[in-house]
């Protein structure tokens, strides 16, 4: 039977499957370590989630955008970085 565009995604389709359940174990990890140790390293790790993040750091009226421009045009760098670093926490402690 003649290899057909829809075998041939779908074959695709089942190699991109390998690739995301396992990281760490496939022909394109084996093809090159450093991507094997990071897959690795993904094993562990875990990706924080915030529920006000939208409202934290795209928001343009938001405590993120506030804080880079101070950060850049105000007079003092680390007051700006400090002010920021409590106004985000703050917003993350209400939504808990």
């Amino acid at each position: 039977m003649p290899n057909t565009e829809v075998d041939r995604l779908l074959q695709l389709a089942r190699e991109i499957d390998a690739f995301i359940t396992d990281l760490a174990g496939n022909k394109y990890t084996a093809a090159d370590p450093r991507t094997k140790l990071i897959a690795d390293g993904l094993k562990n790790g875990h990706t924080p989630f915030a529920l006000p993040f939208g409202d934290l750091f795209n928001n343009p009226n938001g405590p993120w955008v506030a804080t880079i421009r101070a950060a850049l045009y105000g007079p003092d760098l680390n007051k700006a970085l400090a002010d920021g670093q409590s106004k985000i926490q703050a917003g993350l402690d209400a939504a808990n």
